[in-house]
């Protein structure tokens, strides 16, 4: 069976119960009419001659009155047998005579048709036992008829706020039926406010017996959606641990989609939304990895010509203090710092497209003399505020190379950068380049603080710093080593660390040389 028919079938199973709540409603709002209906026939039985009856003897008033014969009372319920007269009760000639009973305007009550509809239950059962017993009262909520009955609280806190009527449904194990409290529009004297009860004698067992017979019914259609939607529920609970497996395994696991419903069908979408969720998630895991890599490597590089540049900007605002001219060459080394800079930024962007398998840098051949001059110019005044002694030597003919000049003037200016960071005020540092054959050479040598066996063999490990270079440099992050060997093997050139016979480290690069024609 399709989806689509057992819930069709489900919700005609449930429109039972919902027609029974609208049951209960009707009974609610029949019962807030019948309360109206109350209320409009007190005040029409006070209008239509009641007051005046009430102000004329208001210690007597009560309809029906008490000196009611046999027979149908005022308002056509069985009044019982006539009880013996009372001293208190006026003679038969001062008693009023009878008024019509047809419901015309000056009968001031409802007409038949309309009091046997009060007489009537609430879902239309006719009832012949019920009769009606009216008081006045003051506007005090007090009666001058010692026979009054104490106006009820509820219904006095419901007249408080200057409301036409309020009313109640009550029920004391012998009678049962409602209390209505009607303010009068005089709202004066001894009739200001009236209490009308409609009393039904006997258990109301047809109200009940339908609710019995209901819950039952209601019952019966709960068990048979159960038993409906069992197979349901219990295919989306499978489907829901399948899901959930299939999610905790980073949607490797495929969704059971057995069937041919409309649950099927939604297994079959999860597993379409799980591989393009597999695939975003790559990308996003990709795209993280490399823009840490992006942001540690740019952090670091971009350091050291930030430095190199603050250096010169201080000494021209120095020498602009006391008016002394600014060398033309410092000027141009500081152009050249910012130019090396956006370059940076930009190879930086570039190796971190290939971190992430995108296509790879383009190569050119460039001038190892030079690469080793323009390193030097930037790290010579850092050495000489670390009072180090930084020196080069390079081969009088100019050894060239192919790949990416600023990535690996990058390389070299982080190993450069190492020797004078961690070295001591006194210590040397020297940049070396040879041709070996078909090959160049190009050496950092120092005589710092060196490393260990243990701490040499991790020092190209990204984030990874010795015990002396943490001790010296606590914020440092640990990537110049990590990125002059990335760059190195990029390039296809060797990458060689090694403790220096001076004490330090000695740093080699070594990769094929370019023939100049």
């Amino acid at each position: 069976m399709r989806l689509r028919t057992r819930l069709a079938l489900t919700l005609a199973l449930t429109a039972v119960p919902l027609s029974l709540g609208l049951v209960a409603l009707h009974q609610g709002v029949e019962a807030a009419a019948t309360e109206r209906s109350l209320a409009e026939f007190a005040r029409n039985r006070m209008e239509g001659g009641g007051r005046e009856l009430c102000e004329a003897d208001p210690a007597q008033f009560q309809e029906p009155p008490q000196w009611m014969r046999e027979g149908r009372g005022r308002n056509g319920e069985s009044a019982g047998p006539a009880r013996a007269p009372r001293p208190e009760d006026p003679p038969e000639s001062a008693r009023p005579p009878p008024r019509p009973e047809d419901g015309s305007p000056d009968s001031g009550r409802l007409s038949r048709v309309e009091l046997a509809r009060l007489r009537r239950g609430q879902f239309g059962f006719s009832r012949s036992d019920v009769r009606f017993e009216l008081f006045a009262y003051k506007p005090d909520f007090q009666s001058d008829n010692p026979r009054a009955p104490a106006f009820p609280t509820e219904l006095e806190s419901g007249l408080s706020g200057n409301e036409p009527f309020a009313g109640r449904s009550f029920d004391d194990g012998v009678q049962h039926g409602t209390l209505v409290g009607v303010r009068m529009p005089w709202n004066e004297g001894p009739a200001a406010l009236v209490l009308l009860k409609r009393i039904e004698s006997g258990p109301p067992e047809q109200v009940w017996t339908l609710y019995g017979g209901a819950l039952a019914l209601s019952l019966s259609i709960l068990a048979v959606a159960l038993l409906t939607m069992g197979p349901i529920v219990r295919r989306v609970r499978s489907l829901t641990g399948s899901v959930r497996r299939s999610a905790e395994s980073g949607y490797e696991a495929p969704v059971a989609d057995t069937g041919s419903d409309e649950i099927a069908e939604l297994a079959q979408a999860f597993n379409s939304a799980g591989s393009t969720v597999r695939e975003k998630l790559s990308t996003i895991e990709r795209r993280e990895k490399t823009l840490r890599a992006f942001v540690e490597n740019t952090t670091h590089d971009v350091m050291l010509p930030l430095t190199v540049l603050q250096g010169h900007l201080s000494s021209f605002d120095k020498r602009l203090e006391k008016n002394e001219p600014i060398a033309r060459d410092r000027v141009r080394e500081s152009l050249e710092e910012a130019y090396y800079l956006g370059a940076l930024v930009h190879n930086l962007a570039a190796a971190a497209k290939l971190e992430a398998g995108e296509p790879g840098f383009v190569r050119h051949p460039f001038s190892l003399n030079q690469l080793v001059a323009r390193v030097m110019g930037r790290h010579e005044p850092i050495a000489r505020a670390k009072e180090i002694e930084l020196v080069h030597a390079v081969p009088e003919a100019e050894l060239f190379t192919s790949g990416d000049v600023t990535l690996f003037e990058q390389a070299l200016s982080n190993v450069v950068h190492n020797a004078l960071r961690y070295n001591k005020a006194g210590g040397h540092a020297a940049v070396l380049l040879e041709e070996q054959g078909e090959e160049f050479v190009l050496r950092v040598v120092d005589d710092g603080p060196g490393a260990s066996d243990e701490e040499l063999a991790r020092l190209t490990e990204r984030s990874f710093r010795s015990e002396e270079a943490r001790s010296r440099h606590p914020n440092g992050l640990g990537l110049g080593l990590s990125i002059a060997k990335d760059v190195s093997d990029r390039h296809g050139f060797a990458f060689t660390l090694k403790k220096s016979e001076h004490g330090g480290l000695e740093v080699e690069f070594r990769g094929k040389k370019l023939v100049r024609t």
